[in-house]
């Protein structure tokens, strides 16, 4: 796991790569273990590595082919790289995954990329082709960034690395409006104009005879829309199962020491379950809890439970959020767009317990996804069981007036599908009136013509044929996976220099769950129905059984007591005349802190954009 950037330019005369060089020194953290770069002609190839595979300096990047035409910057891990080496007979002179994927590119090109099994990203300069090739794994777990105009394309890890190094950048508002109502942007452009994220499952080539680009898809999620039909419940269960231990089991593979971070919940408790197998000695598994009391947003005894079962070696944090201020700068910092998802501070705080101890963790993300685990999918089957029976009761109801009135509610439930499937999926939405007021009216006006839905509508549209479970599972993967949950982990856990792996995106166990119907993995209005089963008798049932919980970060109390200054202050520095509406998130604030009205959800979103806005404020153009 490691830090790439890359510049390519145009017009090579008088030009100096000093400059960007120096800029991605703020992803150094990504791989404290050796800086390598790499310059020919008008590109310039850099790389930051954590050491987790054959930690010998003959593995440090930039890598070259035997050949030295092929010159590859790589951020990843590939899982099957031994079978690869195998199957293409390859002659190694190193340990590593890079050296492998590098020679599997030697043998097949960009045809190889289906091939590899794991989370990565990559740049690849070909002299012989004159060409650089960038590409991104198919969920997007690793990220790259690309921004590119007439002069140069830049891309690199993290997108800070690019912002400080531009002179100026603008503001692109349909972002702006998706992270209002969302906490985070949800499509591959980013809040900056010209600033874009590479897209999962792809690779794009830059022919530097002309400064063209070519994009192709190696793998989408719109090849897994036609449902396995063979496969019986039970039959998909113990496929499911075998699959996923075998996922876990791939992912240990590791020369550095690997923990789990250990929810309480169902995905990471199976991890945990299937790893403790697997492992010599202790399994060390991480928790974290708040000082204030969140109710029934804390797990901990739940993880302490499993943590008992398996025998791990058991780590607790306990936070104390007067501390919290120092932390809330790093993360926003860190995820080089405004940011709101709040359960990145237990991401963060986890890691930054056990980094002096582990390189290498495993979590549950992508198990939500896969095997509908949103309450979400709990109302969709309410959804459907009311259209079913209202269908029945409009046959053998015995009076005919009845009977009319149960019709009539089949049909608008039926002709009601699409927009109560778009409800469904913005339920984080209708806690917030108004989102816009918190800019000045100018702006106001403009966001108006933007949809926050957009991105949602367009990706929905590949699936429109599907019934309304497959779609909400197909537009989670495209949408909410990338661009707020995996986002999320890799920004927190690499601050930290620690490499997360997720074992529920495994190639071999994402084909074929993904490939089964809705109707397994939430049945009789059981979400998971169909992991739930597979776990049974293997994690203890208060664990299987128990109602989904995300972990509460406590941000409405913090904004109440020990960010409310903060809070107050960094709304006062802005102009009384600027960008935001100085005066009206002050009294949201006021109002929040008296308990008058509980503002938490905006006056978050809001004290992290203007925190961001705060560190970029020289540079920013509003237009």
């Amino acid at each position: 796991m490691c830090g790439i950037a890359g510049l390519i330019v145009k017009n090579i005369e008088n030009y100096d790569f000093t400059k960007f060089r120096n800029s991605t020194k703020l992803m150094s953290h990504r791989g404290p273990d050796n800086f390598g770069e790499y310059y020919d002609k008008n590109v310039a190839l850099f790389h930051y590595r954590l050491s987790i595979l054959d930690l010998d300096k003959r593995s440090n990047q930039p890598f070259f082919n035997e050949s030295a035409d092929k010159t590859i910057v790589y951020n990843g891990e590939i899982y099957n790289y031994k079978d690869l080496a195998h199957q293409y007979n390859l002659n190694l002179h190193t340990t590593s995954d890079t050296e492998v994927i590098l020679k599997t590119i030697d043998a097949k090109g960009m045809n190889s990329l289906p091939e590899w099994n794991g989370i990565f990203a990559f740049a690849l300069h070909d002299k012989k082709n004159n060409s650089v090739t960038l590409a991104r794994d198919r969920f997007g777990v690793k990220p790259l960034y690309v921004y590119e105009n007439d002069s140069f394309i830049a891309f690199a890890s993290e997108a800070k690395v690019i912002l400080k190094w531009l002179d100026s950048f603008s503001i692109n508002l349909q972002c702006l409006s998706e992270y209002i109502w969302y906490g985070n942007t949800l499509s591959n452009p980013t809040l900056i104009n010209n600033l874009n994220k590479l897209s999962p499952g792809s690779y794009t080539t830059i022919d530097l005879n002309n400064f063209t680009s070519k994009k192709k898809e190696f793998w989408s999620i719109s090849s897994q829309i036609h449902p396995n039909t063979e496969d019986t419940l039970e039959t998909s269960v113990t496929k499911t199962k075998s699959l996923l231990e075998n996922a876990v089991k791939t992912q240990l593979v590791s020369d550095v020491p690997i923990g789990i971070f250990l929810s309480g919940g169902i995905d990471s408790s199976a991890i945990t379950a299937f790893a403790s197998k697997y492992v010599s000695g202790k399994l060390n598994t991480y928790s974290v809890e708040y000082d204030f009391n969140v109710g029934e947003g804390s797990e901990l005894a739940k993880a302490k439970s499993v943590a008992k079962k398996f025998n791990t070696n058991h780590h607790e944090l306990k936070v104390e959020s007067h501390n919290i201020i120092e932390d809330f700068e790093s993360l926003v910092f860190q995820y080089d767009e405004p940011f709101a998802d709040s359960a990145n501070f237990p991401l963060y705080l986890l890691a930054k317990q056990c980094s002096n101890d582990m390189t290498v963790v495993l979590q549950g993300d992508g198990g939500d996804e896969l095997f509908a685990g949103y309450r979400r999918y709990k109302l969709l089957g309410n959804l459907t069981f009311w259209r079913y029976n209202s269908v029945l009761l409009s046959k053998l109801l015995p009076d005919k007036f009845l009977r009319y009135r149960a019709k009539r509610m089949a049909n608008t439930l039926e002709q009601k599908s699409d927009s109560l499937r778009m409800a469904l999926l913005m339920t984080q939405t209708t806690t917030m009136d108004m989102p816009d007021k918190i800019f000045n009216s100018e702006i106001q006006k403009k966001l108006l013509l933007q949809s926050p839905f957009k991105t949602y509508e367009e990706k929905n549209e590949q699936f429109i044929k599907e019934d309304l479970a497959q779609r909400m599972l197909y537009t989670d993967f495209e949408v909410l996976l990338p661009h707020t949950y995996l986002e999320k982990v890799d920004k927190a856990t690499m601050l930290m220099s620690i490499e997360a792996r997720v074992p529920f995106l495994d190639n071999n166990l994402t084909d074929y769950v993904l490939s089964l119907p809705a109707k397994y993995k939430i049945k009789r209005g059981i979400n998971k129905y169909l992991l739930k089963k597979c776990l049974q008798g293997i994690i203890p049932n208060e664990i299987l059984n128990a109602p989904k919980q995300g972990f509460n970060t406590p941000t409405s109390t913090w904004l109440q007591t020990s960010l409310y200054e903060y809070a107050k202050s960094k709304f006062n520095s802005l102009s009384d005349n600027g960008f935001l509406n100085k005066n009206y998130l002050l009294e949201l604030l006021e109002e929040h802190r008296n308990k008058v009205k509980n503002h938490n959800m905006i006056l978050w979103r809001a004290l992290v954009l203007v925190a961001w806005l705060d560190i970029y404020k020289d540079k920013l153009i509003f237009e």
